[in-house]
């Protein structure tokens, strides 16, 4: 009788850890589904998030980016419907720019073609705005809630119907913290029925499209803003041309009288008289400069500069910069020197322009070196390139200021003291377009405290000569 019984008693315990067993079995089968589900849908928003990062890349209007980012989201996660509905701040209104699948025959009202279904902000009772407003998601059971009062709720019923719609959820779409539209996506089954790696993997996908569209509409607004800019700058450089034009004129006749007073008429009069004179005469030089370097800068800007390259000798144009700065060096006691490897080096450029280079690199030379300063210009052929150097024995440049040479309206103050002289920080760049149209270089050498070195390079007319050959 006991071993009876003990039989039954381990019977019935190895049927119970037999059960046990299955219930552990099963419960840890249903983890690994679970999981092998996660997984896939991992995967397959991974999958969609390159796609949308591809049309990111390849489309740079705000709209035809939404149009793309909903057909691709929907048609991938077999969604019923998608919105995408942008913010128009100017009208106060929101705008539905893209709708995917596009509506059948005979629900034309629901088309959306170039943002033409448009709700106000003022309108609190639609899930959109509200939505935008509070900045927060919203899910709602009926389609009348996004369309509202555009749609009456037996037509929205009607239509929810036929897409077989049970919700429909909207994120807003937010780009540091301004939130500029929402996401619509209808879904064929409750919210409840998700699991949390779709809902994480729908989260996800908002980020993006919000990133794509806010990027899309930061290029499309540049480049409107680049347009009107283009458009400012021609008016700028229209203005400019017709500006200096008007003041030349006047001003070199000034010029030219008061030259024939200093000049013929010195003995009549006074040394105040004289003196003022004489700083009326160096303004008007120094304005009739500066409105030949507006144009310049105009002529260059608008690819009007004309270049009349020919054979000349770049020694005898220094020798001439040298007897047209004499009086300048005199006044601050100051040399130049010119120096040449050979008697004579023809070059092939246009003499003018060339010559113009020179006297922004010796003017600046003899503006920047002290008194009694030592001003040289050096030349020699180096590999079929005539090579010209204009040093001083000024202040130098120091290393934070280098970046700025040959820029418009560069100053280098840290480098150089203010001088009485201003000048328009437009020598150096309309030097670097001369000789860089020219088919040559131009750089700088300089420390603070050191000589400056300011060298460029022309092309030798022998060598023009001998590619023609």
């Amino acid at each position: 009788m006991p071993n009876t019984a003990l039989g039954i008693f381990n019977k019935q315990h190895l049927e119970g850890q037999g059960l046990a067993l299955d219930d552990e079995l099963a419960k840890v089968n249903k983890e690994i589904y679970e999981r092998n589900v996660e997984l896939a849908i991992k995967n397959r928003t991974l999958q969609l998030i390159r796609q949308m990062y591809e049309i990111m890349n390849s489309t740079y209007d705000a709209e035809e980016t939404a149009r793309k980012l909903i057909a691709t989201i929907v048609s991938e996660l077999k969604l019923p419907k998608g919105y995408i509905i942008l913010v128009d701040k100017k009208n106060n209104l929101i705008r539905f720019v893209s709708e995917f699948p596009a509506p059948a025959a005979g629900d034309e009202i629901f088309a959306i073609e170039d943002g033409k279904l448009i709700i106000s902000l003022s309108e609190s009772d639609n899930f959109c705005v509200e939505a935008i407003l509070q900045n927060r998601r919203r899910m709602t059971n009926s389609l009348y809630d996004l369309f509202v009062p555009m749609l009456s709720e037996i037509r929205a019923a009607n239509y929810q119907k036929k897409l077989g719609v049970e919700t429909s959820i909207i994120y807003p779409l937010a780009f540091s913290s301004e939130v500029f539209g929402v996401m619509v996506l209808a879904l064929d089954k409750h919210l409840g029925f998700l699991s949390s790696a779709e809902k994480d993997a729908l989260k996800e996908i908002t980020n993006v499209v919000a990133v794509a569209i806010e990027r899309a509409q930061i290029y499309s607004d540049l480049q409107s803003a680049n347009i009107r800019l283009e458009a400012l700058d021609q008016l700028k450089d229209e203005f400019i041309s017709i500006a200096s034009h008007e003041l030349r004129t006047p001003m070199t006749a000034i010029k030219s009288y008061v030259w024939m007073v200093l000049n013929r008429h010195a003995d009549t009069l006074t040394p105040k008289t004289h003196e003022y004179l004489d700083r009326v005469y160096k303004s008007t030089e120094r304005l009739i400069n500066l409105v030949n370097e507006m144009l310049n800068v105009s002529r260059i800007e608008s690819g009007r500069v004309m270049l009349k390259p020919a054979e000349f000798d770049l020694v005898e144009l220094a020798q001439d910069i040298k007897r047209e700065v004499q009086a300048k060096l005199v006044e601050k006691n100051q040399t130049l020197t010119v120096e040449n490897t050979q008697p004579k080096i023809p070059v092939y450029a246009d003499r003018e322009k060339v010559q113009q280079v020179f006297e922004n690199l010796v003017g600046n030379s003899i503006k920047y070196s002290p008194v009694d300063g030592r001003i040289s210009i050096e030349m020699t052929i180096e590999k079929s390139m005539a090579k010209a150097t204009v040093a001083d024995n000024g202040k130098g440049i120091s290393p934070e200021d280098m970046p700025k040479l040959f820029k418009k309206f560069s100053r280098l103050e840290s480098s150089m003291a203010a001088l009485p002289e201003g000048g328009t920080g437009l020598g150096l760049y309309i030097s670097r377009q001369f000789v860089e149209l020219s088919g040559g270089k131009i750089w700088a050498e300089s420390e603070l405290g050191q000589v400056t070195r300011f060298i460029f390079t022309l092309p030798l007319y022998q060598s023009l000569e001998a590619k023609a050959v």
